[in-house]
């Protein structure tokens, strides 16, 4: 089962996330993971990183770090067995997968224009090399290959965000996906950041498609929009 769930900034949709996969949990036996997707590039995201895990703290979830690539994570989940899955957020995921980790285009500036919200989400520039991280004494497991590279398109971020949640769809029973709402501000914006957007538009349009269920978080609200359980 996967359960999109979307809203704009401080909506409450990442309290509302966590509470349904609190719910989903079969039980104590089974694993509870959080999929973490926002690299912490400066102090404003590390401080972000703080508070959400504050968030989930006593609530039985392991974390695993993934910043591209989600369809890694899936070799993981399988050795579980019983697993329900969060997986916050797509907004990160799209940037990474677009711009590099932690990554910065030649030119920024569409940056200076962009909403809050939506800065928070795309990547700076930094040099680094590929890593793959265990450290179990912190319960967290890190997966990312950190490079400088290239801007890929749109629909190849788009199809490789679709394959990752595809693959943890096969291998957990419940999949909670965090998106957040980027086309509803009516400003303007440069080119890059409209791309953004657009391939925003496409990935949320394509797991409404594939999700049983679809929640939109108005002001701490949940407002369903699809329900085919």
């Amino acid at each position: 089962m996967v359960h999109l769930i979307t809203g704009g900034s401080g909506s409450g949709k990442s309290e509302y996330a966590e509470e349904m996969a609190c719910r989903y949990r079969k039980g104590p036996g089974e694993k509870l993971v959080y999929v973490a997707t926002m690299y912490p590039y400066g102090e404003e995201t590390k401080m972000k990183i703080r508070r959400h895990r504050q968030m989930r703290e006593g609530k039985g979830f392991e974390t695993v770090e993934c910043y591209t690539g989600l369809a890694r994570v899936a070799g993981r989940l399988e050795a579980y067995g019983s697993v329900t899955v969060l997986i916050e957020c797509i907004s990160n995921l799209v940037s990474n997968e677009l711009y590099g980790i932690p990554g910065r285009l030649s030119d920024n500036s569409f940056l200076q224009s962009a909403c809050p919200a939506l800065q928070d989400n795309l990547p700076r520039n930094q040099s680094t090399q590929s890593t793959v991280t265990h450290d179990f004494g912190t319960d967290s497991l890190q997966i990312g290959t950190h490079i400088l590279r290239k801007a890929v398109s749109g629909q190849s971020a788009a199809d490789e965000i679709l394959r990752g949640i595809e693959a943890i769809r096969r291998a957990a029973g419940n999949v909670v996906v965090v998106t957040n709402e980027v086309n509803s501000e009516g400003l303007e914006y440069g080119p890059e950041m409209i791309r953004y957007k657009q391939v925003m538009g496409e990935v949320n349009c394509r797991l409404a498609l594939l999700a049983d269920r679809v929640t939109e978080v108005v002001y701490g609200i949940a407002v369903e929009v699809k329900n085919r359980l």
